[in-house]
């Protein structure tokens, strides 16, 4: 009887994690939408939308709260330039599972604060195959350090293959973030904008214990 309550719940999931794929949909910019946020905001909400971005300068930050993967074409010739000031991508939902893969982010002239990437509170986040470049080392006199890349509070992270430079922060900062893999990472140019030894490259995992 237990093995048979197994295969039954084995069956349930199965069947729901195919019922996603089935109806997930692939939305493409800018044939489909003409900016990856409309992309994002007619993305199905948690059905996990894949929206593959074309070769371009996108200016643009980018709000997400839903499970959604973005994928540019290529690395080099998917280049977003967040203009305004705020964070470049705010990713945040209860839940959710975002990726973002094959793109350039470039916050040298944008107005960006705190961090060009923030992500806060989802279950599951994957970077991968990403340049992130800041505005540089330094700041004016009480102007808000840049940093990279923030996680706080995910559940589960991969960082793989992505480069972080240029940025008056930490490149990667991670706070009470459940497991957290990095791979490939290369940080360099970070913040000297901090008395005494400046910001670490990689800020340790605060919250949980190692």
């Amino acid at each position: 009887m237990e093995v048979c309550n197994r295969l039954v719940k084995v069956c349930v999931l199965s069947l729901l994690l195919w019922s996603a794929l089935a109806f997930a949909d692939e939305l493409r910019v800018p044939d489909d939408y003409s900016t990856i946020q409309a992309a994002i905001d007619a993305a199905k909400l948690g059905l996990g939308d894949t929206i593959i971005v074309a070769a371009g300068t996108y200016q643009e930050n980018l709000n997400i709260t839903t499970s959604v993967t973005i994928r540019g074409v290529d690395k080099d010739s998917v280049i977003l330039e967040p203009p305004a000031a705020g964070y470049g991508i705010g990713i945040t939902g209860a839940g959710n599972s975002v990726t973002i893969e094959n793109i350039t982010i470039n916050a040298g002239s944008s107005q960006c604060q705190y961090f060009i990437i923030h992500v806060s509170e989802i279950y599951s986040f994957t970077i991968q195959n990403v340049k992130i470049e800041g505005a540089g080392k330094t700041v004016p006199s009480g102007v808000e350090p840049l940093g990279g890349l923030d996680l706080n509070r995910v559940s589960n992270a991969v960082i793989q293959n992505v480069e972080i430079f240029n940025v008056s922060r930490n490149g990667v900062a991670l706070t009470d973030t459940g497991t957290a893999t990095l791979e490939n990472v290369n940080v360099h140019d970070t913040g000297t904008s901090k008395a005494g030894p400046g910001w670490p490259s990689i800020q340790p995992n605060l919250g949980v214990s190692p």
